[in-house]
């Protein structure tokens, strides 16, 4: 498995690369940005396109014009490189499970909700209002308590559902601190899928971990159902569904009309409408584009070919 970065050191061997993961704080950064001013070459920042790298690049660009930036996904920014990075690091591996889907589903849905995000407790909201919740397997701690009402009691997925060594340590939680004995255990598992996990449930809804207008973020929430030859349904920013089919993968079905991935109650609705359909059929139906899609995910050629081309389109003489 690659990085576009190690894609990059490669062909380009006098580029400086940094991961803005690796950036501690503001006083790091500039000590950063002044060793880049002495060296004068162009800098490649690695970036997960949260709020704090987001904060990291504008301040980079008040002081230093010779760089780009590349982020699993696709945004406007004349700067940013397209990259798959959360595929082909942790996902794109021919040893992934390859799922019975034969079997009947004992749920018609599985939501990993991980942080309780706004628009992510909206679209609960919206799923138990279309009395949808009880036909979900859900994962959601739900510290802050919020929506109590629907949300009583902590959902945690049962025991055959999670990864040994995680279930020995309570389970997963999005707030285990970094280097956490919750958190190793949960790495060693990052974007492999779980093979019960994916045979008894039918269809994915995926929530991404951002929907900031203009910014299409592709994390191991979209690859792993995908590999996984899951149906999905999508709440992202809009355009989400786009990038992928760009990408060359299948997300328009027949069964499924097309849809807002932004629009929480339009999410909603099309989950009643899939729920009133045998899981059986919906497999049968689409066998021929899950399958193209799990294959296209695991081509990692494929996928370096696509980092080499993005590295190659951008316009590195205007740094």
């Amino acid at each position: 498995m690659h990085s576009i970065i190690d894609i990059a050191e490669k062909t380009y061997p006098g580029l400086i690369t940094c991961a803005l993961s690796d950036i501690a704080d503001e006083e790091q950064l500039q000590d950063q940005i002044k060793s880049w001013k002495k060296l004068n070459r162009p800098v490649l920042l690695d970036s997960d396109d949260n709020p704090t790298h987001r904060r990291y690049i504008t301040t980079i660009k008040q002081h230093y014009e010779r760089f780009a930036f590349t982020t699993p996904g696709k945004n406007k920014d004349e700067r940013q490189i397209p990259n798959v990075d959360c595929l082909t690091k942790f996902s794109c591996d021919p040893t992934q499970p390859k799922i019975d889907h034969a079997r009947d589903k004992k749920y018609q849905f599985l939501f990993l909700v991980g942080k309780p995000q706004p628009y992510r407790l909206d679209l609960l909201t919206a799923l138990s209002r279309k009395k949808l919740l009880d036909d979900v397997l859900i994962s959601f701690r739900n510290r802050a308590k919020a929506y109590q009402h629907l949300f009583p009691q902590p959902l945690i997925l049962p025991e055959q559902y999670e990864w040994p060594d995680v279930n020995k340590l309570g389970g997963y939680d999005w707030e285990a601190g970094v280097g956490s004995k919750l958190d190793q255990a949960w790495q060693k598992h990052f974007g492999r899928v779980h093979p019960l996990l994916y045979r008894d449930t039918a269809i994915s809804i995926v929530s991404e971990g951002g929907v900031q207008p203009g910014i299409s973020l592709v994390s191991e929430k979209t690859w792993i159902p995908l590999v996984a030859e899951h149906l999905i349904v999508f709440q992202a920013s809009t355009g989400h569904k786009q990038f992928l089919e760009e990408l060359g993968f299948t997300t328009k079905f027949e069964m499924i009309p097309d849809y807002d991935e932004f629009d929480h109650d339009m999410i909603a609705d099309i989950c009643l409408d899939l729920n009133n359909q045998y899981s059986g059929s919906l497999y049968d139906k689409t066998r021929v584009q899950r399958q193209h899609n799990r294959e296209l995910a695991l081509d990692e050629q494929r996928w370096k070919s696509y980092h080499l081309h993005q590295l190659k389109n951008f316009n590195w003489d205007k740094l």
